[in-house]
C-alpha cells in the first residue's frame, strides 16, 4: 500500500508508534482518528480537505457541547496532518476552522476544605489489595498535595524511587509530561504512612490493583463524603484538583514563583493560567469606591 492510500487511523497508528507518550494519550488519538474517520468517511488522507474539516466540526456538534472538546480534537486532527506533512505522506494540511477554546478560571479547594478530605482518607474502612485503605488512600492524598504531582506519575513511582532514610521522593522524568525529573522532600507524617506500606514487597509504591477508570470511581466517592464532589460533567475536578490545590496555595504562602517551580513548569504564564485559583491569592483587581 502506498502512501498515497494511507486512511487517518493508520496514520495515527504510524504516529503513536514513533512517540514516546503515555497509553492513555495514545488511546485518545487512535479514538480521534476513528472519530474523523466515522464523520467524515474520506478514505486516504491526501484527499482531507477543509470541507472535510467542516464535515467533523459539524459532526462534533451533535455529540458534544464542550467547546474545549471540539478544539482538543481539531487539534489532534491537526496534529497528525502536520506528522503527515513532514512524512512526505502529503503535501499541505488544509485550512483548519477557527474555534477559540473557553478560558476557564481554575478552581482549587481551600485548605479548610482539603483539610477534610484528607481527614476523610484517613477514616477509610477496607482494603485497597493488601494495603488498608485508610492508610492506601492518605499517604497518596498528601504525597500528591506534597509534592503536586500528576495521578500517573504517583502510581508509577517505586520503592526504587524513594529514600526512606532521607525521606526523598524522586518523581521520574518518564513520567513526568513535562519529561522533567524532580526530587522532593516529605514530610514525616507522610513517610510514616509510607512506610507502614512496605510489606509485602513488590516495585510499585500505590499499587492499584483495579482498573484506572475504578481510582476515580473510588477517589469521587472519597470526595463525596468529603462533601467536595464535583458535577458529574466536571473536566479535571477530581484527583488533577490536589494539583491545582497546591499551587494555589504555594502561591499564596510563598508566591507564583514557587508554584511556578512546584509544578515544574517552564513558564509562569501556564502556572497562572491553568493552576493558580484567583481566589486563593487575591489575584482580582480591587478599584477605589465610588461612594
Amino acid at each position: 500500500m502506498g502512501p498515497a492510500a494511507m486512511t487517518i487511523i493508520e496514520l495515527a497508528q504510524l504516529y503513536v508508534s514513533s512517540r514516546v507518550i503515555s497509553d492513555g494519550h495514545k488511546q485518545h488519538i487512535l479514538r480521534v482518528a476513528r472519530r474523523f474517520q466515522i464523520a467524515t468517511g474520506v478514505g486516504s488522507i491526501e484527499e482531507i480537505t477543509s470541507q472535510h474539516l467542516a464535515v467533523f466540526v459539524a459532526w462534533l456538534n451533535t455529540v458534544t457541547g464542550n467547546v474545549n472538546t471540539k478544539v482538543n480534537y481539531l487539534d489532534h486532527v491537526r496534529l497528525l496532518l502536520r506528522y503527515a506533512a513532514r512524512c512526505g505522506l502529503i503535501d499541505k494540511v488544509p485550512v483548519f476552522p477557527e474555534i477559540r477554546r473557553a478560558r476557564r478560571v481554575p478552581r482549587a479547594w481551600t485548605l479548610e476544605e482539603f483539610k477534610r478530605l484528607y481527614d476523610v482518607a484517613n477514616q477509610l474502612p477496607g482494603r485497597v489489595g493488601v494495603q488498608l485503605a485508610r492508610i492506601w488512600w492518605p499517604s497518596l492524598i498528601a504525597t500528591a498535595y506534597h509534592t503536586a504531582s500528576r495521578i500517573g506519575a504517583l502510581l508509577s513511582t517505586t520503592w526504587s524511587d524513594i529514600d526512606c532514610t532521607k525521606g526523598l521522593i524522586v518523581i521520574r522524568a518518564e513520567s513526568q509530561k513535562t519529561k522533567r525529573e524532580q526530587i522532593f522532600q516529605l514530610p514525616e507524617y507522610v513517610l510514616k504512612k509510607i512506610l507502614a506500606m512496605q510489606w509485602p514487597e513488590r516495585k510499585l509504591i500505590w499499587e492499584w490493583p483495579h482498573c484506572r477508570r475504578y481510582f476515580f470511581t473510588k477517589f469521587r466517592q472519597i470526595l463525596r463524603q468529603s462533601q467536595l464532589e464535583p458535577p458529574a460533567d466536571a473536566r479535571f475536578s477530581l484527583f488533577h484538583k490536589i494539583r491545582r490545590t497546591a499551587a494555589s496555595i504555594a502561591a499564596m504562602t510563598s508566591g507564583i514563583p514557587a508554584a511556578q517551580t512546584l509544578l515544574g513548569h517552564a513558564s509562569a504564564r501556564v502556572t497562572i493560567e491553568h493552576y493558580i485559583d484567583p481566589h486563593a491569592i487575591g489575584l482580582s483587581v480591587n478599584l477605589p469606591s465610588l461612594e
